[in-house]
Parts: C-alpha cells; sequence; structure tokens
C-alpha cells in the first residue's frame, strides 16, 4: 500500500519535484520557487505564497497541475488554498 505523505512541506516537495519535469526551469524558478506547503487539513491542502498577484496566477493557471500531483502523494487532497504567507524565503 502507498505510505500517504501527510508532512505539507515535503509532499509539496515532492509534487514540485514532478511539475519541474513538466515545465521550463524559468516557469519553476518565477512560479513555483517562492512557495510552500503550509498544511493539510479537511482534504485542503494550504499552499503559502508570496503575494496576492502569486496567488491570483498560480490559481488561475496552475491550479489543475497541483491539484493532480498532490494526489498522486495524498489522494485524500480534495482542494487546494493559497494563502499570502510573509514569512517565505525569497531565495
Amino acid at each position: 500500500s502507498t505510505s500517504m505523505q501527510s508532512d505539507p512541506q515535503q509532499l509539496w516537495e515532492q509534487a514540485l519535484a514532478e511539475l519541474e519535469l513538466s515545465f521550463s526551469k524559468g516557469t519553476f524558478m518565477t512560479w513555483f520557487k517562492h512557495t510552500q506547503g503550509v498544511k493539510l487539513e479537511d482534504g485542503i491542502f494550504f499552499v503559502g505564497v508570496i503575494s496576492d498577484f502569486y496567488r491570483t496566477w498560480l490559481k488561475d493557471k496552475f491550479h489543475k497541475d497541483f491539484m493532480r500531483v498532490l494526489r498522486n502523494h495524498n489522494d485524500t487532497i480534495r482542494n487546494i488554498e493559497y494563502v499570502v504567507s510573509k514569512n517565505i524565503q525569497q531565495i
């Protein structure tokens, strides 16, 4: 049986590793690098982003991709909420 990943940051990193294969380096570095897995609660996965602009863009452009890869690692996930978080590393 597949062990379901429940640590949100590890789960997010696994999802991003999978997405990295599907997108250009530029897209990945621009949009996905400054994000983090915040928490998983009642089937909702919370992704921390650096601004409202990122939140809107990620939700509009990449939501289906995020859902697909997150559910590969944890099939209890039903939706994603994007939250602006001030403490994300601006690498």
